[in-house]
């Protein structure tokens, strides 16, 4: 079993069907899910500290601020909250950036669910301490 089962994830994506894709397999593997279809979204949900979040996914390519504002901001208030990368628009410059900023990986579409969840144990294990990042739950549709 993953280490993100009775854990928080907050999926951040905007491809209707890979947030479901999404949703489903980490559901299966016993997480919480959480859904935001835009960056915007993902900001009202930790700026109400309604919830707690052990884990972020969210995707680069919007449009206006994305992934990578979502990643800086997390990780200069929450730095302890591990933050995945999952996008189309990957190349080796990006990952690198991504990397450095502080993602706990970067994976590029189509993500298969044994690299996905392989990628997830390895930022919940590696994740110090306990700090979570407070956000509000959704309801799931």
């Amino acid at each position: 079993m993953c280490s993100v089962h009775g854990k928080s994830v907050l999926v951040v994506e905007n491809d209707a069907a890979m947030l479901r894709a999404l949703s489903k397999v980490l559901s299966a593997e016993g997480a919480v899910i959480s859904r935001a279809s835009w960056t915007g979204e993902a900001v009202e949900y930790w700026a109400k500290k309604q919830a707690r979040f052990d884990l972020v996914i969210t995707d680069l390519a919007w449009p206006g601020p994305g992934g990578s504002m979502i990643l800086n901001a997390l990780k200069a208030v929450f730095p302890e909250v591990p933050v995945m990368i999952i996008t189309a628009s990957g190349n080796p410059g990006l990952q690198t950036q991504c990397l450095r900023q502080g993602a706990a990986a970067f994976l590029e579409k189509p993500v298969d669910t044994v690299e996905l969840l392989t990628a997830i144990e390895h930022a919940l294990s590696s994740r110090r301490g306990e700090a979570r990042f407070p956000v509000q739950r959704t309801d799931e549709a």
